[in-house]
């Protein structure tokens, strides 16, 4: 990282908070998708497969344009590119309902909307971190973070409640893209006041090429760092697409009909991911004071003991799988930011963006490809073992994570 001023400002501060508001409002489209499922599934006659693969075109497009756009943040002003991701996030939701008739046509606008996310995303991270120093970076980086999240789970909760109230799915989609779209116009004013631009060196215009660079493959720690993310990312976005799922057919099984079924699995799947949004800030917080790698690691394990034996709860009484599943969702988002942060300082000078491209393009074609995987286990294993196999698969990946933390400690400063 570039040189910091002397001191940092306020986390409550416009550059911490106003920035990661902007995306909280825009990070609303993101579970829109997943809470009307049933209801698309049910419509367009979409396979587990598909329904999935839908759900992850998504996140290959947020991992193929990563390559392509996230390193253009070390050429062009990072105000920017925010502005330009957050653009590209919205419309195509408010699309969606409007144009989406099938698989196909679907699947483009959320390859679009996915594009856009990335660049957002590692835009606003960039613009936190830059103001802040070592000491209270995670943190900063922290509320961005938790504020992303807590964008994509209260729209989960949020959607669960439309989906009631409105007369079809593509009411309460357009509804809630249309809220969403704030965020443009408020990303519009914030570029356009001086106090608020970031440091000269994200602001001004770069001689650099903006291309990624390749040789950072063979960059050990910046690896070992983006395959740990990597890990974490699948595991996340398994949980984000079947656990509201699991709760569905837990519901279900308890009798009750199928579409309030989905609708109140929705809302109460939301509840358990909008404590992400909190624990991603503590466990920031945690970072900074007892270690990266520590912290990191316990989260790993203590989520990979969740996943192991919640899908195995299907037939046991409801409480135990609500009681793990907030657990859970309070620790699948807790360790977020130290990837990220870590991956920042690790990052050669004038290589943030290409740092964040390989991060970005390995984290979310993991995220992509292993919801599919455990769509696939749906379909092909008995009934009575799908859902333990599945959540069983996705807490192994939380223990593979375990071995890229451990091996990075030797290249972090002593403390972080």
């Amino acid at each position: 990282m570039p040189s910091l001023p002397p001191t940092s400002p306020s986390l409550l501060s416009p550059h911490c908070l106003g920035w990661s508001l902007l995306f909280f409002l825009a990070g609303l489209t993101f579970s829109q998708y997943v809470a009307s499922v049933p209801f698309i599934q049910a419509e367009w006659g979409l396979s587990s497969v598909q329904a999935s693969f839908l759900f992850s075109i998504y996140l290959a497009g947020y991992a193929v344009s990563s390559l392509i756009f996230v390193p253009l943040s070390d050429r062009f002003p990072v105000q920017i590119t925010f502005l330009v991701g957050i653009i590209t996030m919205c419309v195509p939701s408010l699309l969606f309902p409007l144009l989406a008739k099938g698989f196909w046509s679907g699947a483009i606008l959320r390859f679009i909307a996915g594009a856009g996310q990335v660049i957002s995303y590692t835009s606003g991270i960039q613009l936190v971190a830059a103001r802040f120093d070592p000491k209270l970076r995670t943190t900063a980086v922290s509320i961005f973070v938790g504020l992303a999240y807590g964008g994509s789970t209260v729209s989960y909760v949020v959607m669960g409640l439309l989906l009631q109230s409105t007369s079809e799915w593509r009411d309460a989609y357009l509804l809630l893209a249309g809220i969403s779209s704030i965020s443009v116009l408020g990303t519009m004013v914030f570029i356009r006041i001086p106090s608020l631009r970031p440091p000269d060196h994200l602001s001004a215009p770069s001689r650099r090429t903006g291309r990624l660079d390749f040789r950072l493959l063979r960059n050990r720690p910046v690896m070992l760092a983006v395959l740990g993310y990597a890990i974490h990312t699948a595991d996340l976005y398994v949980v984000r697409m079947w656990l509201p799922l699991l709760l569905g057919a837990l519901l279900i099984r308890q009798g009750m009909e199928a579409s309030t079924a989905a609708a109140q699995a929705s809302t109460l799947a939301g509840t358990m991911f909008m404590l992400g949004a909190v624990s991603v800030m503590i466990g920031g917080w945690i970072s900074d004071r007892w270690g990266r790698v520590q912290t990191a690691v316990c989260i790993l394990l203590l989520s990979a003991g969740c996943s192991g034996s919640l899908g195995w709860l299907i037939d046991a009484p409801a409480i135990f799988i609500i009681a793990i599943g907030y657990l859970y969702g309070f620790l699948g988002a807790s360790d977020s930011a130290i990837y990220s942060t870590t991956l920042i300082e690790l990052a050669p000078e004038g290589k943030v963006g290409s740092v964040q491209a390989l991060q970005s393009f390995l984290g979310f074609s993991a995220g992509a490809v292993m919801p599919v995987v455990f769509g696939l286990l749906i379909d092909i294993m008995p009934s009575s073992v799908k859902w333990g196999s599945g959540f069983t698969f996705n807490g192994l990946l939380s223990v593979a994570a375990v071995y890229c933390m451990v091996g990075l400690r030797k290249y972090l400063n002593p403390g972080v």
